[in-house]
């Protein structure tokens, strides 16, 4: 969701060329359309989007956690508190072989041109619970889109936490969006800024090439590491989830 003021408006013509202009890969757009105030985006690969316009925020109670724990941009509540209307982009086509992760990669895209081309005050990735402020999403969209990367870091929350004793945990949400456990670090040592770079790469790994991860299994980002994964109890209510040990 783009979280805007009410006076911040999106000329159809102009985002289908802004869209035409940012992606070279971007599906042909057969047609855009604007009826009372829900934009259609019609491709050629027979799917679609819409761009809702919604001239209310988002509830706060959805948000403030989200902020709250935005260790990477200090500003998010005081950017996203007073925000006074949003758009949401989302997928409206009947293929069901358009897997989720490409309908995410086009939003992204669609995102990241609204946001060229009208002053908005942050984006909310619902289903992982994250908040990014514009610059970021630009930046590291971009940088990750052009280079077959996945934004990740767009779509997932990596929650850190320190415990009593210093060591931290990190927790992902949104990881069960794409049909994966989520991932959990538990009680490490190690600093956790660190960890992120590795279990970036490693959640783009699983998203491109889906649970193919066992029990037991290890992984690291060179042939150097050997972080052990198991499957186990989440230190949050919820499912088992994919527990690494950073040695």
């Amino acid at each position: 969701m783009i979280m805007v003021d009410n006076n911040q408006k999106i000329n159809i013509k102009k985002l289908k060329k802004q869209i035409e202009n940012d992606w070279i890969s971007f599906p042909k757009i057969n047609s855009i359309d604007n009826d009372k105030g829900i934009i259609m985006l019609f491709l050629d690969n027979n799917n679609a989007f819409f761009i809702l316009d919604l001239p209310k925020p988002i509830p706060w109670s959805d948000l403030e956690g989200p902020c709250a724990t935005a260790y990477y941009w200090s500003k998010a509540t005081k950017e996203l508190k007073n925000h006074t209307g949003h758009y949401i982009v989302s997928y409206i086509g009947s293929d069901i072989n358009y897997f989720i992760l490409e309908q995410s990669i086009i939003i992204t895209k669609i995102i990241i041109s609204i946001t060229e081309l009208i002053k908005i005050k942050g984006i909310y990735w619902g289903s992982g619970t994250v908040v990014n402020s514009p610059e970021y999403l630009i930046k590291i969209g971009k940088e990750c889109l052009e280079k077959d990367l996945l934004p990740v870091s767009l779509w997932i929350e990596y929650r850190i936490e320190k415990n009593k004793d210093d060591t931290h945990n990190i927790l992902t949400t949104g990881m069960d969006t794409f049909g994966h456990r989520e991932i959990e670090i538990q009680n490490t040592r190690k600093n956790p800024f660190d960890i992120l770079f590795s279990l970036y790469h490693f959640t783009d790994y699983l998203l491109k090439n889906g649970p193919v991860v066992k029990d037991g299994d290890t992984i690291g980002v060179t042939k150097e590491d050997k972080n052990r994964v198991k499957f186990g109890p989440s230190l949050w209510n919820r499912d088992d989830v994919l527990i690494i040990e950073f040695i």
